[in-house]
């Protein structure tokens, strides 16, 4: 039994030093290298292994070599956020909501939504983020406090406070379909599809991450908080603070 423990160890032993052995590259992409790009705002890899990078001068698909522009075409060259479907990709820039499809092949890509820079509720108005809802449809947060729907080729603007000040809000969908929205000035919401509004459900300041996982709720702002979202009832079970920082 002895000498049978001493083979595991010694197995176990070998699988180690071969771990600490392996080197891993390290390459990174600027402008000084030969990338189109120095700033980044979100990067997404496809099914295909394609690598999608929303930067400030255009959304890219690079292969491992070459980084291919995909949106030439559009407006705004400064892409926010891109979320993908099994075979499709969307993405928002300055002006608009956009689709490309045909990933694998030669990416098609087709305008949803032009903004307009006049504040209006049928149009988006700078979109900043946004989310894939499981019922297809998409929440865009928008520069002037307030959300956006995008269902069924129609576009409806929901304003849920009083202010309008510049400032990016944090979307999130729970396990139910449930719609959130965090501002950083006015607190936490929840959408509610009887009365079609934004309901305020906590009041906390300086909040701009928002992350939820099975039936927890967290909070960045100078803390992390967590709260339980059993029953339907927000409850602060944990907080963590920080020092001279931010959760991000």
């Amino acid at each position: 039994m002895a000498k049978q423990s001493k083979l595991v160890f010694l197995f176990f032993l070998c699988l180690i030093l071969n771990l600490s052995a392996q080197q891993y590259g390290y390459v990174q992409y600027h402008s000084e290298s030969g990338a189109p790009f120095n700033k980044v705002n979100t990067v997404l890899q496809d099914g295909e292994g394609f690598v999608w990078i929303g930067s400030e001068n255009g959304l890219y698909r690079f292969d491992g070599i070459n980084f291919d522009i995909q949106s030439i075409h559009t407006e705004s060259q400064s892409i926010h956020q891109i979320h993908d479907t099994k075979d499709k990709l969307f993405f928002v820039n300055d002006k608009g909501l956009y689709q490309v499809e045909d990933l694998a092949k030669q990416p098609n890509l087709i305008t949803l939504l032009e903004g307009s820079i006049n504040k209006t509720d049928n149009l988006t108005f700078y979109p900043n983020d946004f989310i894939l809802a499981k019922d297809r449809t998409i929440w865009l947060s928008q520069s002037n406090h307030s959300i956006g729907l995008w269902k069924d080729g129609e576009f409806r603007t929901y304003h849920f406070s009083k202010s309008n000040q510049p400032q990016k809000l944090a979307l999130h969908e729970d396990s139910e379909g449930g719609i959130w929205a965090l501002s950083a000035m006015d607190g936490l919401f929840l959408f509610d599809r009887t009365t079609s509004k934004f309901e305020k459900q906590l009041t906390i300041k300086n909040g701009t991450a928002l992350l939820i996982h099975k039936d927890h709720l967290l909070i960045g702002n100078e803390a992390l908080h967590i709260y339980s979202m059993a029953d339907d009832n927000l409850r602060l079970i944990k907080r963590i603070s920080l020092e001279n920082d931010q959760v991000t």
